[in-house]
């Protein structure tokens, strides 16, 4: 049989608030006024067992405890609610800093994926044009050894690509070359269109005319015409006169910007619509520059029919 506490110290004659020592020294009393050798009562043996037992479960603690409800007070239930509150603001802090510190780890992660695979991509471009350039370079020492020159005649065109053929000693050699695209177009490397049916000086090796490479300032005179009528439907934009005088001044003034800075101008003129970010050579703002200069001035005067 299990007692409570309070059921123990009773059979032991002590006050609820009573002490260890108390609890042995009333143990001692009870033993020696109830052990069945000393009390001769009937009684005796059974009252020695409670005494037993009470003393037992006192000493070893095995007694069953007794719920105590005790009823917080206000000052008591604010605090609890503070220590609530400051315990979640701080298990949501904790919260915060981890997050931040993954997201700042997921973005250096990121950051450095990206700088990875920018400078891989800069330096397969800058290998393969080096490697590109290298080869022109080389190949345009070797034929100076012992040039010799011809024309060669724009076939097609693909993307980023001049395709054309030429003639030498009565045989017919094709090649290409790489160009540059601004828009639609595909440039050569004097800045302007290239078209089909243009022509282009061909410096060669006397020796062997497959090595080769094209000079774009050195054009047949078919395709500076055609440059020049390019030209002129660009010119027309800065003049507001009839038709019969429109022509006059556009011809005029690409001859002047001809004069002053040959295809370079034309190429300018060609482009003056488009930005520096499509065409870093020749943009809008180049032309513009030389338009308001002063022998741009000029060269609008000069054409402007009084």
């Amino acid at each position: 049989m299990k007692w409570t506490k309070a059921q123990c110290l009773a059979i032991l004659g002590l006050p609820l608030t009573a002490e260890p020592e108390q609890v042995r020294k009333a143990y001692r009393q009870l033993v020696k006024r109830w052990h069945p050798d000393v009390n001769p009562d009937p009684q005796a043996i059974f009252q020695f067992r409670k005494i037993q037992q009470a003393y037992d479960q006192l000493s070893s603690n095995s007694f069953r405890r007794e719920s105590v409800i005790i009823t917080p007070t206000a000052e008591q239930r604010e605090q609890e609610e503070l220590e609530k509150k400051e315990k979640r603001r701080k298990m949501r802090e904790a919260y915060l800093r981890k997050k931040a510190e993954k997201e700042r780890l997921e973005a250096e992660r990121r950051n450095r994926e990206f700088k990875y695979y920018a400078l891989f991509t800069l330096a397969f471009i800058l290998l393969n044009l080096g490697s590109y350039k290298g080869r022109m370079l080389y190949t345009r020492w070797n034929v100076l050894q012992n040039p010799d020159t011809t024309y060669c005649e724009v076939t097609y065109l693909s993307y980023r690509q001049c395709h054309y053929r030429y003639q030498v000693n009565g045989q017919y050699y094709s090649g290409e070359r790489r160009t540059r695209k601004v828009g639609a177009n595909m440039v050569s490397g004097n800045g302007l269109p290239l078209r089909e049916g243009q022509q282009f000086r061909l410096v060669y090796r006397s020796e062997e005319p497959e090595d080769h490479f094209i000079d774009y300032q050195g054009y047949s005179m078919e395709t500076l015409q055609q440059y020049a009528q390019q030209s002129q439907l660009m010119a027309k934009y800065y003049f507001s006169e009839t038709d019969s005088t429109l022509q006059l001044q556009a011809d005029c003034f690409i001859w002047r910007l001809y004069r002053d800075r040959g295809l370079k101008g034309w190429a300018d003129l060609y482009f003056a619509q488009t930005s520096w970010m499509d065409n870093i050579q020749n943009n809008s703002r180049t032309f513009a520059a030389w338009l308001e200069s002063s022998a741009g001035q000029q060269a609008l005067k000069e054409c402007t029919l009084p």
